[in-house]
């Protein structure tokens, strides 16, 4: 061994020696014994400017009755409207416990049953919630129907799910429950949403300047953001709480020690200690209290944080991400977790990280989450993480590989998940194809095709949406058997500068004229600022006869064509065309295709269009000018027309009298009923 191998030997015992000393002084115990697994050891040692953090996790009606025992009170899951109490079960000693749990929150939308027990009680829920069997497994309620098999009750009494209807498909609630992960309702014990993050252990590491890869300052500002109230003050309770982690005993020194995996195979406990669980206690909270002074708090009866100052010169913001992020502040650290609800926070964190980017200090970024996220730079950072992006790092942390839970638990959750679930939960895939508006879009698959020159005889069009900042034009083209719509360049500008727009419309015209050109129906119809005389297609439409433009159909809207207002039926039209045709002539193949490379902000757009998941509805913080541009183009339909060539095409002359008239007469009716989607009228000349 040479010299330099033995010098960075003995740096790296002094640097845990010092560690260690520096965790002894502020009595942090929990962080002294705590023992990552593989994936998080990685992540910890990880130099990467962001990281991802990401694993598996695991629901009620609003009209559900759930018993607090504080306040000696059934209380309907929709009305509790902060953090209550439950009977929880000891899952060491069997016993029933009082156990803080958090105000319900929603958790999606789903089928709701009302299944009843044999104890008389009903409980509204999904199939798939949880309950604990007298085997000590946790199963659904579907799969403890079709069993038989007897529940954990709390009256030791013999109870079976005897039936299950379907009372509506409605909003899903669910709890969390600190410490043991489950609560007691109708007689039987319920399993609550619930995982350990390795990133809570790296903020104490931060914060305590106890990081044995010297990652972080010496001291500095932390922002902290979580999904909601509810997460941000279960977080703080993390960091706080007894719990956290298990400690034993060793079998050697008799010394406190962690609950540890076995040396030999990770995803399972050391022999010693799982045949030793009566022995685990609670390791004490993963930060000292001597560690922080009293925090200033957004609800201090709900333990839910605003700044919090540690004594090693450390200060932290913590915030919801239902409100707004903080501008200006600068940031050594930020650790997001679970889904952000305003993307904001995102855009502000690393804007104030980069403020701090020196050749000696790399604020770092972290985001504990679960597959089922679906917020795009979640996604975007761990696409860069594939691609070899040394700045990105992602972790995955799965059910399966987790030794501290039981194999029988494992188990019992794989066979209650769906195939698509399966992949999200149990393989750690992203669900965001889930929520996006276009899932099935592959324009390296079915609806893409390499480039090539539009043959002369083939119909063309363009599609524009004359946006507030931005206008996004599409042009594409219909075969002579209108076998697809070809969708083969676009063009992003500056919605201000109508000279350029209309130059690249010409640029792309070649010897033949368009067909048609189609217009976002309400924007078209709008007057420009300081233009009260002429409507928004109006003056598109002159700025293309100025540059010489030539359109052989001219549309009711000042030659336009009106784009379809209704956008769930604009949707629906373009899944259609990306569906594979089934009999016919043009079976197995879609009806759109994109040229690829050749439309790459179309791409991008189609790709992370999605909905919102507090509303449902679709997503306003993606740009989404190219992809609506689409969404306008395929509602109107193009099809094959034989092309002519300009100087036959159009009249030149303006419009008579009486054209003018029929125009706007046109105009008007089309005004009178664009939403009801009845689209159409046209006018040809030439």
């Amino acid at each position: 061994m040479n010299q330099a191998t033995l010098s960075a030997i003995r740096a790296i015992k002094s640097k845990q020696h010092n560690v260690l000393s520096r965790l002894a002084s502020l009595k942090a115990e929990t962080l002294q014994m705590y023992q990552p697994l593989p994936p998080a050891a990685e992540f910890h040692a990880s130099m990467a400017k962001t990281r991802v953090n990401f694993g598996s996790n695991r629901c009620l009606g609003g009209e559900q009755e759930i018993y607090d025992p504080v306040r000696g009170e059934l209380r309907r899951v929709d009305s509790i409207d902060s953090d209550f109490h439950v009977y929880s079960l000891n899952p060491e000693t069997g016993e029933i416990e009082v156990k803080r749990a958090s105000r319900p929150f929603i958790k999606g939308h789903g089928a709701l049953y009302r299944v009843r027990l044999s104890n008389d009680e009903v409980i509204v829920t999904t199939l798939k919630h949880r309950i604990l069997t007298v085997s000590g497994s946790w199963v659904s309620v579907e799969d403890a129907y079709a069993s038989g098999e007897s529940l954990v009750c709390e009256e030791d009494e013999h109870v079976i799910v005897e039936d299950y209807v379907l009372v509506r498909d409605d909003v899903i609630w669910d709890i969390t429950v600190d410490a043991y992960s489950n609560y007691l309702m109708a007689g039987v014990i319920n399993k609550n949403s619930g995982k350990t993050e390795t990133g809570v252990f790296e903020l104490a590491r931060a914060v305590l300047n106890c990081d044995p890869y010297n990652k972080f300052p010496q001291k500095g500002l932390g922002l902290i953001v979580s999904e909601d109230m509810d997460h941000l003050g279960a977080l703080w309770r993390k960091l706080t709480s007894p719990g956290e982690i298990k400690k034993i005993r060793d079998e050697h020194t008799n010394l406190w020690r962690a609950v540890r995996y076995d040396a030999d195979d990770p995803t399972r406990l050391d022999p010693y200690d799982d045949a030793y669980r009566e022995k685990w206690a609670d390791a004490p909270p993963i930060l000292p209290t001597r560690s922080y002074q009293t925090p200033s708090w957004e609800n201090a009866s709900r333990e839910i944080p605003r700044y919090v100052k540690f004594n090693t010169g450390w200060n932290s913001l913590w915030r919801s991400s239902e409100g707004k992020p903080q501008k200006g502040e600068h940031y050594n650290l930020v650790l997001f977790d679970e889904q952000l609800h305003n993307e904001q926070f995102y855009i502000e964190a690393r804007r104030g990280s980069v403020a701090l980017m020196s050749d000696t200090h790399v604020p770092r970024l972290w985001w504990n989450a679960t597959p089922q996220i679906t917020n795009l730079q979640l996604q975007e950072l761990v696409e860069a993480a594939e691609t070899g992006d040394r700045d990105a790092a992602a972790f995955l942390f799965l059910i399966v590989n987790n030794p501290y839970v039981p194999e029988a638990e494992k188990q019992s959750f794989y066979n209650d998940l769906s195939e698509d679930e399966r992949l999200t939960r149990w393989e750690g895939k992203f669900a965001l194809s889930g929520q996006r508006v276009y899932p099935t879009f592959n324009v390296y698959g079915v609806h893409g095709q390499e480039a090539f020159a539009i043959p002369p005889n083939w119909t063309r069009y363009f599609t524009v949406d004359p946006g507030t900042k931005y206008c996004a034009t599409l042009f594409y083209a219909v075969d002579p058997e209108e076998q697809h719509v070809w969708v083969y360049d676009e063009v992003v500008i500056n919605a201000s500068n109508l000279p350029a727009w209309s130059a690249e419309v010409k640029n792309r015209q070649t010897d033949y004229a368009y067909e048609a050109a189609v217009m976002d129906n309400r924007a078209g119809i709008q007057h420009q600022m300081g233009l009260s005389t002429k409507t928004t297609a109006a003056e598109y439409f002159a700025a293309l006869r100025e540059a010489g433009v030539v359109v052989r159909t001219l549309g009711p809207m000042d030659g336009f064509h009106p784009g379809m207002p209704n956008i769930a039926a604009r949707e629906t039209t373009v899944r259609r065309s990306l569906e594979i045709r089934g009999t016919g002539p043009f079976e197995g193949t879609p009806k759109l295709q994109v040229f690829r490379g050749c439309c790459p902000k179309l791409e991008q757009e189609i790709k992370y269009a999605h909905y919102d998941l507090r509303t449902g509805k679709r997503s306003t913080r993606v740009p989404q000018d190219v992809v609506t541009t689409l969404e306008y183009t395929m509602s109107y339909r193009p099809g094959y027309h034989e092309p002519r060539l300009p100087n036959s095409s159009v009249k030149r002359e303006t419009p008579g009298k009486a054209m003018a008239e029929k125009m706007e007469k046109r105009r008007k009716k089309q005004r009178r009923r664009s939403s009801s989607g009845n689209y159409g009228d046209e006018m040809s000349i030439g």
